[in-house]
């Protein structure tokens, strides 16, 4: 008998990557087994990349499927990889307190990523070339600095292949709603209320994005607590499209990385709750989807 039996190649990747993918925490320990399963896991560890500001308090999440990075580590590991590896292997990218300039290399390093979302963090021009190399599906970030002293515009290739746009202030520019409702493959816009601010979306805005765009499949009025909703919502008239909703969104960075993990963020209850609004199951008039409704 052999004393040292061997697994073909391909069964002990799959045993490795199953490993890495059950507990993604596991990975720094799994990488020290040899050279070859480095090379097979370290790149799941980046998949999502939530990158958060050096304070602590921004250190660890809830989720045990996501690790966050600080920005002085992701650099490090910028400076460290080839010029490919984010490239090849980041998918959905978050930014949470990150200093400009930093969020500009990692951007430009991300040309793959198919899910953005800046948190606390504000882009300028410079960033826009590089998101538009990315060819986004989803977005999450406020719009204006991205733009600076220039009109907004929609019309850019960074948001042609765009099917969720998530905005946290409204954009400052004239015809902004016509522009939106232009995106060719938009189905899910979500505002942002903010009780203080008294630029929020109003109804004709939102019944013209509603009317307009041909495309949209959800529209999500979102709060930051209970008390603002229930304060502050009067948004009747989404009872006059099943595809309007208002929800409370407390925590947006682990509502983004519950969906970069292919599990229920705010995307996902609005759909299933419009899907039985469509159905009959709650009643048309209903709008505001309760904080503790579960699918």
């Amino acid at each position: 008998m052999d004393p040292s039996p061997t697994l073909p190649p391909d069964l002990e990747r799959e045993i490795f990557e199953f490993l890495a993918c059950s507990n993604i925490r596991s990975i720094p320990v799994l990488v020290l087994v040899a050279q070859r399963v480095r090379n097979w896991i370290e790149p799941l560890l980046y998949r999502n990349l939530s990158v958060v500001n050096d304070n602590d308090r921004f250190r660890h999440g809830n989720a045990g499927d996501v690790i966050r990075i600080s920005t002085s580590d992701c650099l490090k590991v910028l400076e460290s990889k080839s010029a490919s590896f984010f490239r090849d292997h980041v998918r959905n990218l978050a930014f949470t307190n990150v200093p400009s300039d930093a969020g500009a290399l990692i951007v430009l390093r991300c040309s793959r990523a198919l899910s953005l979302a800046i948190f606390q963090t504000t882009p300028n021009p410079s960033w826009l070339p590089a998101i538009a190399e990315m060819g986004l599906l989803q977005v999450s970030l406020d719009i204006n600095p991205l733009f600076g002293h220039s009109r907004i515009d929609f019309h850019h290739r960074a948001f042609a292949r765009l099917s969720h746009l998530d905005l946290f202030e409204l954009p400052a520019s004239k015809g902004w709603v016509s522009d939106i409702c232009g995106l060719p493959r938009l189905t899910h816009l979500s505002f942002n209320f903010d009780a203080g601010d008294g630029e929020n979306i109003d109804s004709t805005a939102c019944c013209q994005i509603l009317a307009e765009c041909e495309s949209l499949e959800a529209l999500i009025f979102i709060f930051s607590d209970a008390f603002d909703r229930e304060e502050y919502d009067d948004c009747q008239y989404f009872s006059d499209d099943p595809r309007s909703v208002t929800m409370v969104v407390y925590a947006f960075l682990e509502d983004w990385e519950r969906g970069a993990t292919r599990r229920d963020d705010y995307w996902a209850r609005a759909e299933m709750f419009i899907r039985r609004r469509r159905s009959g199951e709650i009643e048309g008039r209903e709008y505001s989807i309760p904080v503790d409704w579960e699918p």
